[in-house]
């Protein structure tokens, strides 16, 4: 699994605004939670979703993992 797919230095989870407390790399701090159709909905101590970072947000209005 790739968890810093540009090779910045910052993983993919903290760039896209969301919770890593354990600073794995991977989302939240437990468990991944993932439904029938694949899709992650949370895991099972912290939630690890947060609304994503869009630090220039006096020039844009497009979140960073997007960019």
């Amino acid at each position: 699994m790739e968890l810093d797919a540009d090779e910045d230095g910052c993983n993919d989870v903290i760039e896209a605004g969301f919770t890593d407390p354990n600073a794995d790399g991977i989302l939240g701090d437990g468990a991944t939670i993932v439904d029938a159709n694949g899709i992650v909905t949370g895991t099972t101590v912290v939630d690890g979703y947060t609304t994503p970072n869009n630090l220039d947000s006096a020039t844009d209005s497009t979140f960073d993992f997007q960019q």
